[in-house]
Formats: C-alpha cells, sequence, structure tokens
C-alpha cells in the first residue's frame, strides 16, 4: 500500500517537495493508516482532530486514541471541541452540514496560523462511490457525477487509491490504533443506508461493481473536462456587460440548441440552481423586469438582456447637505458629483449631456441635500407643466429595477431639484431672465 501511495500522490500531483501537510484524524481506520502512510513517507505533517461531541463517551475515546498516538510518534496534535448542536440549530442546517463547515473552517484557520500548505482527509474509494449515488440522487448534474475530487484548493483526499477493505488490512497488518465509531453501522443517514444495502446488491449483480463505477468516475472527470471547455468556449462569446454588470443577450441565448443548461451553467457561478435557470427561460416570453435571487446575488430580465447584479447590504449613505460655502466644490459621498457656479452670459451654452444639469441658483433654497430618492415623490419634469410621481418618470424611462435602488435626487426644501444624471426640474430650469446659475456634474460612478 505504501508504493501506491507514494504513486497517487506523484500522479494526482497532490504534494509537491517541501509542502507541509495538516491530516484530518478522526481516530478511524481510515485517517489512521493514511497518517501511518505519511510518516512512512517522511512527508511533514500534523494532526488536527476535531471533537463534535455528538456520540458521548466514543467521541472523547477518538480523541485520546488520536492523541496518544501523535505523542508516541512526536507530531504535532491539533484538537477542537465543538458545540455542533447549538451550530446547527442556530444556523438553521443539518448535524452532517454544520459538522463538515466547523470542520473546514477550523483547518483553514489552521493552515494560516502555523504555516502548513495543505489539508488532507482519508476519504478512500469506497466513499467516492458513495459519493457518486448520493450526488446522482441530488440530481447535481455533471458536475456531481465526478464524485470526490484528489485535489481541490489547499484540500486534497490521498486515500482515493484504496478501498476500504484494503485499508482495514494494512491497519491489522501493522498493528495500528484505530477506533470504530458506531454511528457508521446506523442507516438512518443515506450515506450509510447506500453503504448497506444498495451496494452489497449491486456487488451481487455485479461482482467488482464498486471497482468498475471507480473506473467510470475517472472517465466522467476527463469527459466533464472536455464539457466545460466546450462550455466556456460558448460562454465567453455570449457574456458581455451593461452598466458595468455580467450580462448575457437574450436572443443570442435562445439561438443555442440548449439555452437552459447554458444560461444555467453560466450562472452557477452565481450560485444559482439549474430549476431558477428554468424558470428565467420560462419568463422570456413575459414582461420584461423580473427579477430572480440566488444567496449571493440577482438577475432581472431586461429587454434585451439578462442581467447579473450582486446583492449588497444596503448601508444608508448618509445624504450630502449642500450650503452655499460648498460651490464650488468636489464630493465623492454619497456619489461622485461636482457643482459650480456659472454666470448667463454671451458665453453660456446648455449642454444636452444628461449628467450634467443647470440650475436657476436664485430659485434655490439652502441647504440642498443630496440622498436616495422615496416612493410617493413628484417633480415637474424639465419641459412638463404637470408633475409626476418619480416612480413612474423611471418606469417610463425604463430604467432597469437593479438600478432603480441607485438613483438620487437633489432636494431644495421639499422640492426636487434634480433627478441627478436623468432630468431636472421645469421650476428649476435656466431662462432668459436666470442671472446666477449652479451647474451640477454626475461624474461616471
Amino acid at each position: 500500500m505504501q508504493s501506491a501511495f507514494l504513486d497517487y500522490i506523484e500522479s494526482e500531483g497532490l504534494v509537491k517537495p517541501g509542502q507541509k501537510v495538516i491530516l484530518g484524524v478522526s481516530g478511524g481506520a481510515d485517517s489512521m493508516v493514511m497518517a501511518h502512510l505519511f510518516r512512512e513517507a517522511g512527508i511533514e505533517h500534523g494532526y488536527a482532530h476535531c471533537n463534535f461531541v455528538l456520540r458521548g463517551k466514543e467521541s472523547y475515546r477518538d480523541e485520546s486514541i488520536v492523541r496518544q498516538y501523535a505523542e508516541d510518534l512526536n507530531i504535532p496534535f491539533f484538537f477542537r471541541r465543538f458545540n455542533t448542536i447549538d451550530f446547527a440549530r442556530e444556523n438553521g442546517v443539518s448535524i452532517q452540514m454544520a459538522a463538515r463547515h466547523l470542520r473546514f473552517q477550523w483547518f483553514g484557520k489552521l493552515i494560516h496560523d502555523h504555516s502548513y500548505d495543505l489539508i488532507a482527509t482519508a476519504h478512500h474509494k469506497n466513499d467516492q462511490v458513495e459519493t457518486f449515488f448520493l450526488n446522482l440522487m441530488r440530481a447535481t448534474g455533471i458536475a456531481g457525477l465526478h464524485g470526490i475530487l484528489p485535489k481541490r484548493g489547499s484540500v486534497i483526499h490521498p486515500m482515493l487509491f484504496a478501498e476500504r477493505r484494503e485499508i482495514i488490512e494494512y491497519a491489522h497488518r501493522y498493528a495500528i490504533p484505530y477506533a470504530h465509531d458506531s454511528s457508521n453501522d446506523e442507516t438512518k443517514y443515506s450515506r450509510n443506508k447506500i453503504r448497506h444495502e444498495i451496494l452489497p446488491v449491486l456487488e451481487e449483480i455485479t461482482p467488482g461493481f464498486s471497482h468498475i463505477l471507480t473506473k467510470n468516475i475517472k472517465r466522467l472527470r476527463e469527459t466533464e473536462a472536455i464539457y466545460r471547455q466546450a462550455v466556456h468556449k460558448t460562454l465567453s462569446k455570449l457574456e458581455t456587460t451593461r452598466d458595468y454588470s455580467p450580462a448575457i443577450p437574450i436572443c443570442k441565448l435562445m439561438a443555442l440548441e440548449f439555452p437552459t443548461t447554458f444560461l444555467y451553467e453560466y450562472l452557477s457561478q452565481f450560485q444559482f440552481k439549474y430549476t431558477t435557470a428554468e424558470e428565467i427561460i420560462k419568463s422570456l416570453e413575459s414582461t420584461p423586469g423580473k427579477t430572480f435571487f440566488s444567496p449571493t446575488h440577482w438577475v432581472v430580465r431586461d429587454r434585451e438582456y439578462l442581467v447579473v447584479r450582486k446583492k449588497h447590504k444596503h448601508k444608508e449613505k448618509k445624504p450630502l447637505v449642500l450650503q452655499p460655502k460648498d460651490i464650488p466644490g468636489y464630493k465623492d459621498q454619497p456619489v461622485r458629483i461636482c457643482f459650480k457656479w456659472v454666470k448667463n452670459d454671451k458665453n453660456f451654452h446648455l449642454s444636452p449631456n444628461p449628467s450634467i444639469a443647470y440650475i436657476d441658483a436664485d430659485k434655490l433654497e439652502f441647504p440642498l441635500q443630496l440622498s436616495l430618492w422615496e416612493h410617493g415623490e413628484r417633480f415637474q419634469p424639465l419641459g412638463m407643466k404637470r408633475f409626476k410621481k418619480v416612480s413612474d418618470f423611471l418606469i417610463d424611462e425604463k430604467v432597469p429595477l437593479y438600478l432603480k435602488e441607485h438613483i438620487y435626487l437633489l432636494r431644495s426644501g421639499s422640492s426636487v431639484v434634480w433627478i441627478a444624471g436623468m432630468r431636472p426640474d421645469n421650476r428649476y430650469r435656466v431662462t432668459r431672465a436666470t442671472r446666477n446659475i449652479l451647474k451640477c456634474i454626475l461624474l461616471t460612478q
């Protein structure tokens, strides 16, 4: 097994010369054999043991076994006890998900604090097969069918070459101490049900089934790599930007043979599910403006594009309060904006640029205030005699939903003077009678 271990590490490029590895050692046969193999290979390493305090005396027994083994071999030993049940309850996740999160969060801290390079866990061939079936039931698509990858970021799985049977035999041969986790015998968990009830039947039907499936999983990994290349090539031609945000042209997307799949592959990087991609495709026949959400982003269906926006925790920006003494001046909060005094003389000319507003300064009531628009506010758009709701104006101007939350108003007293970057109020327009002008310039964000 030692030579197979070294061959696997070399063939998969798991550990480079000089790298230090933290081993996740639970006390079970898999991780204890992995610890033995690392020591025999002469790779610098330390042990990290998580006690999730879920199995009573067994939890502390496992901790004791790993601690004693580390002391006997003079290996650096790190351990931590977690209040896993409380964490799962407070975060609304399963016990298994809570344990996984706590484990890898702590492992990452160990790497940083103690100058290690990699984390190694002892998943083996049987775990690979079980994971394949779990992912198959979860409808994870091709990404889930490659099973456990030999390496992902700083996490390596150097035991994927070995079967559980071989590991147990090796532990007995070299008198490696290990503990049996009694929870692995229970079939209330999906993984254990697959292990104890489904795989034995498949092995009976097809002897060597696990070995055959492991080979197929490797082929699926290679197939996925080819698939990813093809998807990336297509999406790289498709992706564009709208208002500095990632976007996909709807007409080009719908011209593809499998638009839902391509859309999902694009949106998956933003944590969208396949079912959401299906909903978006169905929505393309309806009125623009519908919005779809993932935990981190949202997609709005514009008239011609699907635009991706990142969710922001809105920190309410303080309104900009402007006194005459602040002009001329430049401000970068809450938006980048510049103010100047201008004389209405023969050299003055209006600019058609909506990012520039010219206001009759003698009609202003100071202090001025610049802040986000609010529902119910009204103004008199330049060139109009009637008042209009700001919300209706934004709809008429076809301002996308994702941009509406970034529209600012310049106010004088209770009156709207300018929808920044869009339209001044007609009451404050420059006329022949205007003497002093306030020039407002909204700069590119």
